[in-house]
């Protein structure tokens, strides 16, 4: 399954996109502004996440590669819908963007494209997400492609010597078909 925008696409991640992924989570700060898992990572790791990425009758997470149109082959991040509940219809939203690539309008045609997909085809209704309170870019982005500011968990995260405030922030699906309308 691939899902295509005008700049990009998302498509699963395959085992061949290895040292791509692994390159993210080795990004130290990367994965600190996004509050991963900053321990290291080697390749035998990083296959294990991918071979368990799509397991067999789970369906509580999905994972796409974000990829520019003209190189189907690059990963230039990659974006997810967690911990999905079939009775409220939620689900936890994550996306990273490798650093050569943000700031380029990437991130915000994947969530538009994904929030799509997720209403028309999973039928979620509301995506969550958590960021760190100094991650201004990621706000403002979030903001951008609807999201609100839903509440703030104080003191939540450790990040360069000290706690950080952690922001909710959520969307109500059904607005993206009046969005992608304007």
């Amino acid at each position: 399954m691939t899902l295509n925008g005008k700049k990009i696409l998302l498509r699963p991640i395959e085992t061949s996109d290895v040292e791509q992924t692994l390159r993210f989570h080795q990004d130290l700060q990367g994965m600190v502004d996004l509050m991963g898992f900053v321990m290291p990572v080697n390749l035998e790791n990083e296959k294990h996440w991918i071979d368990n990425l799509y397991p067999q009758n789970n369906r509580s997470n999905i994972y796409f590669g974000i990829c520019g149109k003209d190189n189907k082959d690059h990963l230039v991040g990659y974006i997810s819908a967690k911990n999905i509940n079939q009775i409220n219809r939620t689900a936890e939203f994550g996306i990273y963007i490798e650093k050569d690539s943000r700031r380029k309008g990437i991130a915000k045609e994947a969530i538009t494209i994904f929030i799509t997909y997720l209403y028309s085809q999973i039928h979620i209704r509301k995506i969550f997400l958590f960021v760190l309170n100094d991650n201004e870019k990621a706000i403002n982005l979030y903001k951008s492609t609807g999201f609100i500011q839903e509440g703030v968990m104080r003191d939540h995260c450790w990040k360069d010597g000290g706690y950080r405030d952690l922001i909710i922030m959520s969307k109500f699906t059904k607005n993206i078909q009046k969005e992608n309308k304007k």
